[in-house]
This record gives C-alpha cells, sequence and structure tokens, in this order.
C-alpha cells in the first residue's frame, strides 16, 4: 500500500513541474498591448497631462473638460494610436479620445466630443499602442 502511495506521490510532482515549466515559458510577441506576463515595450514611458475646461451654461451651469492636452509625447511615437481616457467614481469611463501621434511628437491636444462635467473626473488614462 505504501509504494502505491509512493509512485502516486512522484507521479504527481512529475506532472506539477511538467506544468510549472511550461507556463514559465510563457511570451508575448506583439508590438502592441497583450495577455501575459511579460513587459510589452512603448514608444515611452513617461508623458504628462493638462485638461482645458469650459464654462457650460447648461443644463447645470459648472465648468467641463473639453480637451486633454497630453505633453512630452516621444518623437519615436509617430504614428502610433494615443488615446486618452477619463474616469470618474469606480473607474467608471465618462469619456474617450483617440488620435495618432503627429510627427515629431511633442504636445498633442485631444478635444472632447463628449464633455464630462470636471467636477466628475477624477482620472486620466493615457495609452499609446500601434497604429489601428
Amino acid at each position: 500500500m505504501k509504494k502505491r502511495f509512493l509512485i502516486a506521490g512522484i507521479a504527481a510532482a512529475a506532472v506539477f513541474a511538467t506544468v510549472l515549466g511550461v507556463a514559465a515559458s510563457l511570451s508575448v510577441t506583439s508590438d502592441n498591448l497583450g495577455a501575459g506576463s511579460d513587459e510589452v515595450a512603448s514608444c515611452d514611458s513617461s508623458v504628462g497631462t493638462s485638461y482645458v475646461l469650459r464654462y457650460d451654461p447648461t443644463p447645470t451651469p459648472g465648468f467641463v473638460v473639453d480637451k486633454v492636452v497630453v505633453t512630452d509625447v516621444d518623437s519615436s511615437c509617430e504614428g502610433e494610436e494615443l488615446t486618452v481616457v477619463l474616469t470618474g467614481s469606480g473607474g467608471s469611463s465618462l469619456a474617450s479620445q483617440a488620435t495618432p501621434v503627429p510627427s515629431g511628437g511633442g504636445n498633442v491636444t485631444l478635444d472632447f466630443a463628449t464633455e464630462p462635467e470636471a467636477s466628475d473626473v477624477l482620472d486620466v488614462h493615457v495609452a499609446i499602442t500601434g497604429a489601428p
């Protein structure tokens, strides 16, 4: 009986080691965002953001986010898709806008068609991905 448990234990350990070895060899080779545990190279690792507000008297008087300026975009991002998402409570998406990075990079202004109330915007998310 002990011999049977010993053989079953050795077999289980061999299966576990094989599965672990396969999982550790996961590799992501895409230029775009993808699933996996490897880092995806980006053309820029640090940009800044600022808001351009506009007073909107209707329906409730107050300021709305009219534009977002993404600053210091590296010139190597030229032609890549720059996406900005404004989020509110609970991480909910309030508005998003995308545009290609122009030649030379620098500052990129995104004009929002849907203008959320400035007081509702809690965070801004920026992604630069391969051309669409």
